[in-house]
């Protein structure tokens, strides 16, 4: 992708980009001023366009490329040397059919030759000439062309089609738009952030753009309970289970354009448990009910609108934040003091990190490769390819905040999240890591 200084004509690279606008606006350093000033009544907020990468992701980085290029290698070894094979069975079919044909030819002349200079037949009692049948040896000769297309065509075809298939490098790059979810924010459809008042049937909706907090009576069958498990899913909808205070096991798809509502089969009683979208399921990890903390996990494949139960955590927790990746989810949780992975493929965790200090209130977030953890004040920070490994800043978030369930979503340089609880909405800073309450504009 090629980026050009909003400045026409100019040629210079552009350093920076400010996202006053939806498309941003990109800069040279001769030209940023520039920028700033032709609005000086616009929120501006110019961010560099490029970072120093570090030095440990880079050389992991390297020998993951050193390691494709040798096995770029290795599959076209292989892969030739099994043509290669194919082709010298198929020469030395050529050349067994070709030696066959010839032999065959011989015979039929001599067959000729007798038979043109053959003037009698022996016709002694007890001795039979041999017949040769003609016409079978023929059709024979007939159907022979006719099994090599059935024997060899169709593989030859299948082997070319899979030629013309071969994926090039291009098709490995992801494309804009061509993934549901960006793994390199939050992996979260999420435009706004959602929940239940509580013991009420209304349905909120608060805009971290204009901070307009829109409530909706919806028609659901129960008086909602908070720290439901809750996210966004395609087609412009929000999945919502469970709840506290009431305890509930009620689930429910809500449609965002006329909020309109879905009632999907009964889940376990669960709250306090964070919802993830991920490949056409929502993922729910342990969570807290009327009997006491949770161990047990589910996922809601939504096409086929069904539960189905996941491997236990290795240990029943409350309080569950989860972050999709590619391979895999991050689950943090309020007092395991570690941070687990559950591999999808396996339906099997690992603990990700050790040497966490787990609270009620935690919460995992993603920005441009980075990822944080919130945990009570204490802020743990890792970085892709090395999620093995989390540091705890020196400094401790300024404010305090609540359990929350929240799916965290990024605009520019902050992430906002809610807690339904208290119906409380916070902003946390990538740049200052500060943490403050938002006040927001109720509208009915």
């Amino acid at each position: 992708m090629s980026f050009v200084c909003h400045e026409i004509g100019c040629t210079n690279p552009p350093a920076m980009f400010c996202n006053c606008i939806e498309a941003n606006v990109y800069s040279c350093t001769n030209h940023v001023m520039q920028h700033f000033e032709s609005d000086e009544g616009c929120q501006h907020a110019a961010m560099p366009m490029y970072k120093k990468i570090n030095p440990e992701i880079k050389l992991k980085d390297i020998q993951r490329l050193h390691n494709l290029k040798e096995s770029l290698e290795k599959s076209q070894s292989e892969s030739l040397k099994y043509i290669k094979n194919a082709i010298n069975s198929l020469t030395s079919l050529q050349t067994n059919v070709t030696i066959y044909y010839e032999k065959a030819k011989i015979s039929v002349i001599s067959m000729i030759e007798n038979a043109e200079s053959k003037e009698k037949e022996l016709v002694v009692p007890g001795f039979i000439s041999r017949i040769f049948h003609t016409d079978e040896f023929q059709k024979y000769m007939d159907e022979i062309p006719k099994n090599f297309p059935l024997i060899l065509e169709e593989h030859l075809e299948n082997a070319l089609n899979f030629a013309d298939s071969l994926k090039n490098d291009q098709e490995f790059y992801n494309q804009p738009g061509e993934c549901e979810l960006d793994f390199t924010s939050n992996a979260n459809l999420d435009q706004n952030l959602y929940f239940f008042k509580v013991n009420t049937k209304v349905f909120v909706e608060v805009n971290i753009t204009d901070f307009i907090m829109k409530e909706y009576i919806v028609n659901v069958l129960e008086n909602q309970g908070s720290l439901t498990s809750i996210c966004q899913i395609p087609d412009d909808k929000v999945f919502t289970s469970g709840g506290y205070d009431p305890y509930l096991n009620c689930s429910y798809l809500i449609d965002l354009t006329n909020k309109t509502v879905e009632n999907l089969p009964k889940c376990r009683e669960r709250s306090l448990s964070s919802a993830t979208y991920l490949k056409g399921a929502v993922y729910i990890f342990g969570g807290f009910s009327s009997k006491g903390l949770l161990n047990n996990a589910d996922k809601f494949i939504l096409q086929s609108k069904r539960w189905i139960s996941l491997a236990d955590l290795p240990i029943a927790q409350q309080d569950t934040s989860v972050l999709p990746c590619k391979d895999f989810v991050i689950i943090s949780t309020h007092s395991a003091n570690c941070l687990f992975s559950y591999k999808t493929s396996s339906n099997s965790y690992e603990t990700l990190a050790s040497g966490i200090i787990s609270h009620s209130y935690n919460i995992l977030i993603r920005n441009q490769g980075i990822y944080y953890l919130l945990s009570g004040n204490n802020i743990f920070v890792s970085s892709e390819g090395m999620l093995d490994k989390w540091n705890k800043l020196e400094i401790s978030l300024n404010a305090g905040y609540c359990q929350n369930t929240s799916k965290p979503i990024n605009r520019g340089r902050y992430a906002y999240f809610c807690s339904s609880h208290y119906g409380k909405v916070f902003r946390f800073g990538f740049d200052d890591f500060s943490l403050v309450e938002i006040n927001c504009q109720v509208v009915g």
